[in-house]
C-alpha cells in the first residue's frame, strides 16, 4: 500500500475508519459512545483525503486502499479496540489528549467538507440514536 498522506490523524479518525459500513452503530459498540458531528465531518474529510474512504450521496464506502489497511489489522481473535489500536498506528494518529478531545475535532478548513449536518442527523435517525 502507498505510503499515507502528511494529514495529522486523531485517534478518532481509526474509530472512524474501523466503524464502516455501519458507522454510527459500530462506533457505538467499540468506544460506548457516538462520534460528534465534528468527529464525523473532520475524520471523514481527513479519511477521504488520505484515500481510505469515499462519501457518495451520504453513503460511506472504503476505497481499495482503506479496504486493505483495515484488513491488514483485522484478526477474530482480538478484542475491537486492539484492530482500533492497530489501525491508530497504521494511521499515526495522535492519541487522545487534554489537547485532543470530541470538542476540538473540527475539520481543517483547507479540507473540503463531505457530510453535511443534515446527512449527520439521519445516520443518527437511521441508526435509532
Amino acid at each position: 500500500m502507498a505510503e499515507l498522506p502528511a494529514t495529522r490523524h486523531p485517534w478518532s479518525d481509526a474509530w472512524l475508519l474501523f466503524s464502516f459500513p455501519e458507522l454510527i452503530t459500530r462506533a457505538d459498540g467499540i468506544q460506548h459512545a457516538v462520534p460528534s458531528f465534528d468527529e464525523v465531518d473532520g475524520g471523514l474529510a481527513r479519511l477521504s483525503s488520505a484515500g481510505l474512504v469515499r462519501v457518495s450521496r451520504g453513503h460511506v464506502g472504503l476505497t481499495p486502499g482503506g479496504l486493505a489497511l483495515v484488513s491488514r489489522t483485522a484478526s477474530p481473535r482480538r478484542p475491537l479496540l486492539n484492530w482500533q489500536e492497530e489501525l491508530e498506528r497504521a494511521l499515526k494518529a495522535a492519541p487522545w489528549s487534554a489537547e485532543y478531545t470530541p470538542v476540538t475535532a473540527h475539520r481543517d478548513p483547507s479540507l473540503a467538507a463531505v457530510t453535511s449536518r443534515e446527512e449527520y442527523a439521519e445516520a443518527l435517525r437511521r441508526s435509532g440514536r
